[in-house]
């Protein structure tokens, strides 16, 4: 007996014959297998529309959220025009505790030339690098119009891992896909909702840091790592993502702006040289 018929199989029992498939069969399966692929495209094309249209809806999200903050500001300059600007020299503080994490904004600043408020309404008069006479406090701030506050960012050539690699942060935008972290601690794919750069308003020194593998992280005091504590909170020895601290330094930053992003997700970490961080930004 003939083993069961396979087109194209040679038949063992008559050498020269081979199985030949039924042509209504054949062009059945024809078919279906064009079925098939034509359904396989259309779920392709039904996905990358979906996806398109997710990250056009964030950046239209980023948009408005960008509009607003534009609108809460130019008020609030208004606001501060309508008000006297002098400021009496004796006001200033000679000295005063080193920046905290900022707290709610106040209404108005009142500070004078060469002069910047605090987030809570305290002015300051900026100064720096530190090791200057009289320049021991209200270093590194960062800020916009008469506000300011300690620098909590990172620099623009800090290498952001993404899905297809490395990409420094000043280069990366809204929409774009960075690697993030689940609550579960799986790495998973994010959208980046928000990119923002922040200006330098006196000279500004960061922490390095630099573990023990080669990894390294540059940043500013204030900066979070994924677990909430700030950089300038670490000494050597101290856990960072399973490896020592070896070295902890401060350098300067020569740049107009330090940068954060916000990816999507519910933690809000992305990753810096391998190290994750995690954002100072809202959403």
């Amino acid at each position: 007996m003939c083993p069961p018929c396979i087109p194209n199989n040679p038949c063992p029992c008559h050498k020269g014959w081979v199985c030949k498939e039924d042509p209504a069969l054949a062009e059945q399966r024809r078919r279906e297998q064009a079925a098939r692929r034509a359904e396989a495209a259309r779920a392709h094309e039904e996905a990358i529309k979906r996806q398109a249209e997710r990250a056009e809806q964030e950046r239209a999200a980023e948009r408005r959220r960008a509009e607003e903050r534009a609108a809460e500001e130019e008020r609030a300059a208004e606001e501060a025009k309508q008000q006297p600007r002098e400021q009496p020299p004796a006001q200033v503080p000679e000295a005063a505790p080193a920046i905290a994490a900022p707290r709610r904004r106040a209404a108005r600043c009142n500070a004078g030339p060469g002069q910047c408020c605090l987030e809570d309404g305290t002015i300051v008069r900026p100064c720096g690098p530190i090791g200057r006479p009289g320049c021991s406090t209200y270093t590194s701030l960062c800020g916009s119009a008469d506000f300011c506050h300690g620098c909590r960012c990172l620099p623009p050539d800090a290498r952001v891992l993404t899905p297809t690699g490395e990409v420094e942060l000043h280069r990366l935008r809204a929409g774009d896909a960075v690697v993030s972290l689940s609550p579960d601690g799986r790495r998973v794919r994010a959208i980046v909702l928000r990119v923002a750069a922040q200006s330098v308003v006196a000279p500004h020194e960061m922490i390095e840091l630099r573990l023990e593998g080669g990894r390294t992280i540059r940043g500013s005091a204030l900066h979070p790592l994924a677990d909430g504590r700030l950089l300038g909170e670490l000494a050597r020895g101290v856990q960072v993502d399973g490896s020592a601290v070896i070295s902890v330094g401060r350098v300067p930053f020569s740049g107009d702006a330090t940068w954060d992003l916000l990816p999507d997700g519910e933690t809000g970490i992305y990753f810096v040289n391998g190290i994750p961080l995690g954002t100072t930004l809202g959403k």
